[in-house]
């Protein structure tokens, strides 16, 4: 009994505040729904074993100049030479290119076999052909992206939470509502 007139003392306070807060409750958990984050891991410079290793995993390479962006196809190496055919961006990598941070980069489900892949190699070269042969010592920064697993389960953490303070706020009404009619304080509860 002492729970119902809580309950309905809640509600009958709350009446108008309860619906702001509710539908600000799930604004926040359906905008950060599940988000995944990627790190950038700059480096500066590489190595001719490093780049071997990330042609062996099948990276996605973009070259960044100083006013513009490659993908790169076609990547081998010889005598600590990168060598490259230059064509344009994927559409599908367009979106990733300048990342907020080294860390907390946000990125939808849908994407995260685009921005795993993805290689950035950085140098102040001008770049006019469409082959490349450019000694490994003229990048400045490498940035390999790979998930930021700490970012992500935080995230997911929330969106549990989130939604399971949602339905609770659900069931909440629906109590309070059933337990007015009930025990006679008139017309139901009407959130709105």
């Amino acid at each position: 009994m002492k729970c119902t007139m809580l309950l309905h003392a809640v509600a009958l306070h709350s009446r108008k505040k309860l619906p702001c807060f509710f539908l600000c409750c799930q604004l926040l958990t359906l905008t950060s729904c599940f988000n995944h984050f990627y790190k950038t891991n700059n480096t500066t410079g590489v190595d001719s074993d490093k780049l071997r290793e990330l042609m062996n995993e099948k990276k996605y390479f973009i070259l960044h100049t100083a006013t513009q962006y490659f993908a790169l196809s076609n990547v081998h190496l010889e005598n600590d030479q990168l060598n490259a055919d230059i064509g344009q961006l994927a559409p599908g990598h367009q979106q990733f290119l300048h990342p907020q941070a080294d860390e907390h980069n946000r990125f939808k489900k849908k994407d995260k076999e685009i921005v795993m892949a993805e290689v950035h190699l950085y140098t102040h070269d001008s770049i006019s052909a469409a082959h490349i042969s450019m000694p490994v010592k003229n990048f400045y920064q490498v940035s390999v992206y790979n998930l930021d697993k700490e970012s992500t389960n935080i995230a997911t953490g929330m969106s549990i939470v989130g939604i399971t303070v949602s339905a609770a706020i659900v069931a909440a009404l629906v109590v309070a509502a059933t337990n007015d009619n009930l025990l006679g304080f008139g017309g139901g509860f009407s959130v709105w």
